[in-house]
């Protein structure tokens, strides 16, 4: 895996500003809010945000992921079999918070746009992130068999260093 996927990045704690969030990360975490409502869930976990990272078109994390055969439905399909469902209606009334998992990987993901001097954080940081916190749901799926961490990791580092950006068009 990238050496700087596989570093720690264990400084001290980093406020993240989502207002640095690009146009199809913010889009992201949306999708992730809307599913976790969607599911009954009392809060937005990193499950969640593999779906939106595997939803939302324009964004770069989106490609990769494609590449991996991991979409939003192969996504949903494997969270229902894994967790079962169970007929919970979200509480749209209140917004839900993130999950201690996910804030620590929207801080992992802003260290690694930090570390590569981005002024924005986009899609494959919070991919990054995601793949770097190494436990959940999330991690476990894309572990399975055919994706594997490695081949994710292997795949976020050529977009890096090909630039790949969240395209603002679509």
């Amino acid at each position: 895996m990238d050496e700087l996927l596989e570093e720690e990045l264990q400084d001290e704690p980093v406020a993240v500003d989502l207002d640095r969030l690009t146009r199809c990360a913010l889009a992201t975490i949306q999708a992730a809010r809307k599913h976790a409502e969607g599911l009954g869930d009392p809060f937005v976990g990193t499950d969640h945000l593999l779906i939106g990272l595997a939803a939302i078109e324009c964004g770069a994390a989106y490609r990769i992921l494609l590449s991996l055969n991991v979409d939003k439905d192969r996504v949903l399909t494997a969270m229902r079999f894994i967790r079962g469902v169970d007929g919970r209606n979200g509480d749209s009334a209140s917004e839900l918070t993130f999950s201690p998992r996910f804030v620590r990987v929207l801080e992992s993901a802003a260290k690694d746009a930090a570390k590569r001097n981005h002024t924005e954080l986009g899609t494959l940081h919070l991919l990054s992130g995601l793949l770097r916190e190494r436990e959940g749901l999330a991690v476990f799926l894309l572990d399975s068999p055919g994706i594997g961490l490695a081949r994710a990791g292997t795949s976020i580092a050529a977009a890096h260093h090909a630039s790949w950006n969240d395209d603002a068009s679509t």
